[in-house]
């Protein structure tokens, strides 16, 4: 799994990824699945750069990445367009409030 596809798991399953000096910090309400608690722990230093790149994204960065996953969503997921722009939609906002929240 990419660590792209493991971040976005890993925010839909409720848990708050934090970037600490070089430390990844998780929280979460309710206990993870022990399986993606373990995935996250191995892609750690991964995880980690992935946020800071992201941290460094534009409008126009954050504006492709929608269009990007709408695509996907729709020509590889079988969604209707809407479906797919709402899901696409709802995922960068987010992973944008993620980074946010990470990084101050």
């Amino acid at each position: 799994m990419s660590v792209a596809a493991l971040v976005r798991l890993a925010v839909h399953a409720g848990v708050i990824l934090r970037v600490k000096d070089d430390r990844l910090v998780l929280s979460s309400d309710t206990p993870p699945d022990e399986g993606l608690l373990h995935q996250l722990r191995s892609a750690k230093p991964a995880i980690v750069a992935y946020l800071r790149g992201l941290a460094c994204w534009d409008e126009d960065d954050w504006s492709a990445f929608y269009d990007e996953r709408a695509a996907i969503m729709e020509f590889d997921g079988g969604l209707p367009r809407a479906e797919a722009e709402a899901s696409a939609r709802k995922e960068v906002d987010l992973l944008r409030d993620l980074v946010r929240s990470s990084h101050g």
